[in-house]
């Protein structure tokens, strides 16, 4: 049976069509699940507020201007009791210590690309048989030590040097923000 051109035509249209189609329908399928927003660790309200005993792993103690100012304010104690609990409770003031204790330890490692690295390593080998007469003559006594820089930059053009400080501002930054978020 002999197609005509215009049957081909149709039928490539209508496989155009179909491609077309199966592509939208495709496109419009996601893979994505959807978001469902976190609950807050916080109450509802103030007087329904139970503090959980695991979430105060950090008990923050207070300086010696805040522990005069909660005794002048309120001798029995009870602002010291509320000013310790606000600051072992705030997250913005937990994350703030954390990045300290980042920009600390980040302060040290550029500190210690200043200097070299050196490396030592002493080994021992001992080869021996019941034999005496092959002991005597394969028996092996090694000893190897080594001592040797493995990592040093030539501080030219104070590269290094600068890479120190700026991790040193970092940390200073970082503690600043930690007296902010006490404060705040």
């Amino acid at each position: 049976m002999m197609s005509t051109p215009l049957s081909k035509r149709i039928r490539n249209l209508g496989c155009c069509c179909l491609t077309m189609l199966l592509s939208l329908v495709f496109s419009g399928c996601s893979l994505i699940p959807e978001y469902q927003r976190p609950a807050l660790p916080v109450p509802a309200d103030q007087l329904s507020a139970v503090v959980p005993a695991g979430d105060a792993s950090i008990a923050i103690a207070l300086t010696a201007d805040e522990e005069a100012l909660a005794a002048e304010l309120s001798p029995k104690g009870e602002l010291r009791v509320l000013l310790q609990s606000a600051l072992t409770f705030n997250r913005d003031f937990r994350v703030a210590l954390l990045r300290v204790d980042e920009a600390r330890a980040m302060r040290g490692i550029t500190r210690a690309d200043r200097f070299p690295t050196i490396a030592a390593g002493v080994q021992r080998n001992r080869q021996h048989f019941d034999n005496a007469a092959a002991d005597e003559r394969y028996g092996q006594d090694l000893s190897i030590a080594s001592v040797g820089v493995s990592d040093f930059e030539l501080d030219f053009f104070g590269r290094v040097r600068s890479l120190s400080e700026a991790a040193r501002h970092d940390y200073l930054a970082s503690t600043y923000g930690q007296q902010a978020a006490r404060s705040a």
